[in-house]
């Protein structure tokens, strides 16, 4: 949770983020951010992206969803 923390505030300028349950959409992500923070995922913990797909964290877009599904899929 602390590395997607940190990808967090990288893409959305940020110094901290206050909670892992906010949505980063009411941080002030968007899609196309969502898509960026995507692949920084991929490029610090590669992934199956056949598995584990962008509409994913679409819908569960918070820290410690995006840990969990990070966490639970097998990488390449």
């Amino acid at each position: 949770e602390q590395r997607v923390a940190a990808i967090w505030c990288e893409h959305l300028h940020l110094d901290l983020i206050p909670s892992k349950k906010l949505s980063f959409f009411k941080l002030g992500g968007n899609s196309l951010l969502l898509m960026k923070l995507y692949y920084s995922y991929h490029t610090i913990v590669p992934f199956n992206t056949n598995s584990l797909q962008i509409g994913q964290f679409f819908r569960r877009s918070t820290i410690a969803e995006h840990a969990q599904l990070l966490g639970s899929q097998p990488f390449d």
